[in-house]
């Protein structure tokens, strides 16, 4: 229970790692809203750092980062920064002044950071870009091609070769990376859990400047076997090229997105293929299922969302490594899982299993799940989509939460 102090400050007894008031520390700021940071605000040697972390890619910072710009505002030594934190303004960190910054990582609850980043002058030194908004509270694109294309074209960004951008830009996205020029420019691209199609890597892979890559990391994208195939051109040039697939390709690849190329080696698929319907027991399917998941969480655990894609089975898999498997979050997965199961059959398409990982007897039981579905290559990124509004939605109402899983 919430009791005050003598000075009238909000404060919890049993958090064990409460501070009290102080000169360095506002009086009504509660345990939970990271009152360390406050109290680093007055240590002298910030103009002496090069490196600052806070939280890290497997645990966000937890409290309130509204200390944040002023703390990195007050560091202009600083070469590496990332960021993990739901509650910082990414938006004012990437307008301040950093004219040493030769790293920046972000993963925020924010809006819009690329366009700060493209219109910043003092970033001429940054060669590496890391932004993951796997779970921003948007409908539209959470990284709109326009501010895609703003980087690739920014005047003071120009010595950028390392790029991941997290979030569901798809196709668009990378788009305005070969038209912005920026492609050509990078040594790494990392484009995981992207939404982007055959379509979009076709154009990758038609892309002269995209050779000059050194590694290419399409993971967990819904990609059919044509656009494997499409990325045999980059791989002959010595690109690493990263896919994620575990299972064979389609010996009949599904066929090329309208407009794109046609891929080495590519031959026309029987029509009505991507419409076949899944073969099988249901214990195989069971089984493929689980491995599939088991998968997702030791292959591809940096992944938050990804699809997989079977045309030679006419088989789709979702899976997400969201860490939502035990109480009080097990109740929000049930919620949003039973609108992913109405949708499903409301459009026709028929769940062959499910599966969570590690087992229900494990560390992290139920961490990352995947659901295995009976449609074709043609409908992956619709179901995708769907999935991800789910999602969205959860936010919107209040529901994302465990508070409002039960409401």
């Amino acid at each position: 229970m919430a009791e005050e102090d003598e000075d009238g400050a909000a404060f919890d007894p049993d958090y064990e790692s409460y501070y009290p008031p102080g000169p360095d520390v506002p009086r009504s700021l509660g345990p939970e809203s990271a009152p360390a940071l406050h109290a680093l605000l007055r240590c002298p040697q910030l103009t002496a750092v090069r490196e600052f972390r806070l939280g890290g890619p497997l645990a966000w910072y937890p409290g309130g980062c509204d200390p944040v710009v002023a703390l990195v505002g007050r560091m202009p030594r600083l070469e590496r920064l990332e960021v993990y934190a739901d509650r910082a303004d990414a938006g004012r960190l990437c307008a301040l002044p950093l004219p040493a910054l030769r790293a920046l990582a972000l993963y925020v609850d924010a809006r819009d950071p690329l366009d700060r980043l493209a219109a910043n002058p003092s970033l001429v030194a940054l060669r590496e870009l890391y932004c993951d908004a796997a779970y921003w509270n948007r409908p539209d694109p959470l990284f709109p091609a326009d501010d895609v294309m703003a980087v690739g074209r920014s005047p003071h960004l120009t010595g950028l070769t390392h790029l991941t951008l997290r979030g569901d830009y798809g196709d668009a996205g990378v788009r305005a990376l070969i038209a912005s020029g920026l492609a050509g420019r990078l040594r790494v691209l990392d484009l995981a859990c992207g939404g982007v199609t055959d379509a979009g890597v076709a154009a990758l892979a038609a892309c002269p400047a995209a050779r000059g890559l050194k590694r290419l990391d399409l993971r967990a994208n819904p990609l059919t076997a044509y656009g494997v195939r499409c990325l045999r051109t980059l791989r002959a040039e010595g690109v690493t090229v990263l896919v994620g697939r575990r299972w064979p390709a389609a010996l009949n690849p599904a066929p090329p997105p309208p407009g794109a190329p046609a891929g080495p080696g590519h031959r026309p698929t029987p029509a009505g293929r991507n419409a076949m319907t899944a073969t099988g027991d249901a214990a195989e399917w069971d089984d493929r299922t689980a491995l599939a998941a088991c998968d997702a969480h030791e292959g591809h655990f940096e992944c938050h969302w990804g699809v997989w894609v079977f045309p030679e089975d006419g088989a789709v898999c979702i899976f997400e490594n969201r860490g939502w498997g035990t109480p009080p979050y097990d109740a929000v997965r049930k919620r949003e899982m039973a609108a992913f199961r109405l949708w499903l059959a409301e459009n026709g398409i028929r769940e062959l299993g499910y599966a969570e990982y590690p087992p229900a007897a494990g560390e992290d039981a139920g961490y990352t799940f995947a659901i295995m579905l009976a449609a074709g290559s043609d409908r992956a990124s619709e179901i995708f989509a769907a999935r991800r509004q789910i999602f969205l939605r959860g936010f919107a109402d209040g529901t994302e939460s465990p508070a409002g899983a039960g409401s």
